[in-house]
């Protein structure tokens, strides 16, 4: 069982689309996720490349079968680094 079930999620839902016949390829999907290296709230867009060690992202790119998809990255920073990036109320035991 992979560790992140993003891209069975993003599957299912291009295929419900294209039975409705609005096929959305992969190279016009636009994925938002998460980047621990990017300051707190800051954001950037990138055209396809490698996962970076993003779960979501490999597993979106391993089921698609590419990794030619759009990506808005958004910045949680790193624990101790930006002290806005995490609570360590949020965690759940």
């Amino acid at each position: 069982m992979p560790y992140n079930l993003s891209g069975f999620c993003v599957n299912r839902v291009l295929k419900s689309l294209a039975a409705r016949k609005v096929p959305i390829p992969p190279t016009k999907l636009l994925v938002f996720h998460d980047d621990l290296d990017k300051k707190f709230a800051a954001f950037s867009f990138k055209d396809g490349g490698s996962c970076g060690g993003n779960k979501g992202l490999l597993s979106i790119s391993s089921v698609l079968g590419t990794e030619c998809f759009h990506r808005l990255r958004i910045g949680i920073g790193r624990p101790g680094v930006d002290s806005k990036s995490w609570d360590p109320k949020l965690i759940v035991p």
